[in-house]
């Protein structure tokens, strides 16, 4: 094969990481973005396709009365110091006007993408938030770990 291209294509780019621990939105401040600790790498400029698989989870306690939650996610890049425009999503809502008196847990797995350009090599975090609509905080709100991820694939330069 003189003078010709074998045909080779480079080693595709992209990386996943999983959540480690579960994230905790009760004490953090109402509509306040949270750190999730998921982030990830894009090695070199480019456009990636970044995808977040988000798993959430509310939880309600025995004595509380009717409420309305809803969790976000984002993607954010650490580089730039900026929310990645696009990306403001609802990950899981729950509107309880006559609840039981009963332990509730609502438990919700949503995945968003959105392709992201890059000047230079930069790091995208995940982050969300919880919005207590009306009523009383309830037992848990986050993400759980297990099923949430966050992950990228370069799809041209």
């Amino acid at each position: 094969m003189s003078g010709t291209s074998s045909g080779l294509r480079p080693v595709p780019s992209y990386g996943e990481v999983l959540l480690p621990g579960p994230v905790s939105l009760v004490a953090a401040a109402n509509d306040a973005w949270t750190t999730t600790g998921l982030q990830v790498s894009l090695p070199a400029a480019g456009t990636y396709e970044v995808t977040a698989t988000v798993r959430s989870s509310i939880a309600r306690g025995a004595a509380a009365g009717a409420f309305a939650v809803n969790l976000s996610a984002r993607l954010y890049n650490v580089t730039a110091s900026a929310a990645i425009a696009g990306t403001d999503y609802t990950v899981q809502q729950v509107n309880e006007a006559n609840p039981t008196s009963g332990q509730s847990t609502w438990v919700s797995l949503g995945t968003f993408a959105k392709f992201v350009t890059v000047g230079a090599p930069a790091t995208i975090r995940l982050e969300a938030a919880r919005n207590t609509i009306n009523g009383t905080a309830v037992n848990f709100t986050g993400i759980q770990s297990g099923n949430s991820r966050l992950a990228f694939q370069k799809v041209s330069d």
